[in-house]
């Protein structure tokens, strides 16, 4: 039933597997509750847009200092844990507020709050996975990858999916600056082929061989177009290293296939910036595997916060 803080359901008749930890968020919510004496606010989302621009400023020697006794540090860590198993809608903000773990503010803080109040206000759910419902079949892996594109290094994200669900999910920093969206989008694509060749690996030593190529979702035709045609690139694109262009090699063996996907279906769009609350809600319910529960098991109980 729990491992690690983690709880396992399972409800055979239906097919379902359900990841969750209300223990976890319960016990963490007690012990800093010192830092609520208002008692915590129920959150839509852990960062708001207006948080996301707050979290791009510079913190001041000043600031740190009337800061540092806060305990941030070890608030992230809190969070951190179950954005890596079971709420990984949070993984964002978790990216975020993780890079002023050194130099932090009151403000940086007071979000850090925000995000830990929305763990709370959702611990019932994490990740379900169900047996039949998903459209790409059972056992079968699909993927998708998603960029912002900013200063000085954009966002990107990426979310493989099984049975429903996420399996994985990371949304990190590139590590070089882009020249534009579709560079971005590249980069992108090229972690994400790299994270889906090692499930397919995975699956094939489990026995669950996938004999069709993943389809990795995009929403950016131009980086599409160049995944899949040698001779698409332009002088805007043949800057680009090897690491990025290897990522063809991958679609012409028949392990992966880049395939278009409008924005406002992208779910790995979770992952790259902070969301209007709706839109947040959406995305998450989809990349979770509740949205497909609700809609074929309207019976099943779950909470009412579920879009």
């Amino acid at each position: 039933m729990e491992f690690v803080g983690t709880e396992f359901h399972q409800d055979l008749d239906r097919g379902l597997c359900e990841l969750k930890a209300p223990g976890y968020w319960s016990s963490a919510a007690e012990k800093s509750s010192y830092l609520f004496p208002n008692g915590m606010k129920t959150k839509r989302s852990p960062m708001s847009i207006s948080d996301e621009r707050i979290m791009l400023e510079t913190v001041s020697d000043d600031e740190f200092n009337e800061a540092k006794i806060l305990p941030y540090r070890e608030l992230c860590g809190v969070i951190s844990y179950p954005a890596a198993c079971s709420k990984l809608e949070m993984r964002f903000a978790v990216s975020v507020c993780g890079r002023f773990r050194d130099k932090w503010g009151a403000k940086q803080f007071k979000i850090l709050t925000k995000a830990f109040e929305y763990g709370y206000a959702t611990r019932e759910t994490g990740l379900i996975y169900s047996k039949g419902f998903d459209p790409h079949g059972v056992n079968v892996l699909s993927c998708h990858a998603d960029s912002a594109h900013s200063l000085p290094r954009s966002q990107g994200c990426h979310l493989v999916v099984m049975n429903g669900a996420s399996i994985c999910c990371e949304s990190k920093r590139h590590t070089a600056t882009a020249a534009s969206t579709c560079h971005d989008e590249l980069i992108r694509f090229a972690k994400s082929a790299d994270k889906v060749v090692g499930f397919r690996n995975l699956n094939c030593e489990m026995g669950m061989a996938d004999e069709m190529p993943t389809i990795i979702y995009q929403d950016n035709e131009s980086a599409i177009q160049i995944t899949l045609n040698r001779g698409s690139l332009s002088n805007r694109s043949k800057h680009m290293d090897r690491t990025i262009l290897r990522s063809r090699n991958k679609v012409e063996d028949g392990e992966v296939k880049p395939t278009a996907r409008v924005t406002t279906e992208m779910w790995a769009d979770i992952g790259t910036k902070a969301l209007p609350d709706t839109q947040f809600e959406y995305l998450r319910d989809k990349m979770n595997g509740y949205s497909l529960v609700k809609e074929h098991w309207p019976e099943y109980k779950l909470p009412s916060y579920i879009t």
